[in-house]
């Protein structure tokens, strides 16, 4: 298994515990304890129907210090408007699954403030026990695009991710299912300049 961005640093903050179910202060404090080890791309495969005051500060505060905050839509699909929290919170870069052929998966949750879609059905990667194994969700989607936004910045591109996303989007045109499109790793690398 080879990751998007295989040569960044990851730091684990675990907020949940083994049944996947927490509180927003663990969250939060998850949040702060990056926000203190400087990084720069936050992704949180997590969610809630209702908004959390203490997570939407703390991810107000990560935002402030200019780090990306990638965040789950969530699993409730494929009703209209069923996108969960923090997804919700208007500086995050909420994420949609797609399946292998690009279609936006029946489970993936559908709102307005849906960023970009990126593969989440069957996505082989690590697990418990030192195995691996396939899973599906918004949550396999988001480290994807956490992952895009890693690969751009260590090309030299500094705009704010959300342009970064955008301009590189295979566009869609359900944008409440697929918000800008279906993020397009290729165009996140510049070619390299010809030697004069």
């Amino acid at each position: 298994v080879q990751g998007v961005a295989p040569a960044c640093r990851i730091y684990s903050a675990k907020a949940l515990g083994d049944d996947g179910s927490g509180s927003d202060q663990s969250i939060a404090a998850a949040v702060d304890w990056l926000i203190s080890c400087h990084v720069h791309i936050i992704s949180m495969s997590l969610g809630s129907n209702a908004p959390s005051p203490l997570i939407n500060a703390a991810i107000d505060r990560a935002t402030s210090q200019g780090i990306d905050v990638v965040v789950a839509a969530g699993n409730s699909g494929p009703n209209p408007n069923t996108q969960e929290w923090p997804s919700r919170h208007p500086a995050a870069i909420a994420v949609a699954a797609v399946d292998e052929n690009g279609q936006i998966a029946s489970f993936s949750s559908r709102g307005p403030h849906i960023a970009i879609a990126a593969p989440g059905v069957n996505i082989l990667s690590t697990f418990k026990g030192k195995s691996y194994a396939r899973l599906s969700g918004t949550s396999m989607a988001t480290p994807f695009v956490a992952a895009c936004i890693a690969l751009a910045r260590s090309a030299g591109d500094k705009r704010p991710a959300v342009q970064i996303l955008k301009e590189a989007a295979l566009s869609r045109d359900d944008t409440s299912s697929y918000g800008w499109g279906l993020v397009n790793p290729i165009a996140l690398i510049k070619a390299p300049q010809a030697p004069p």
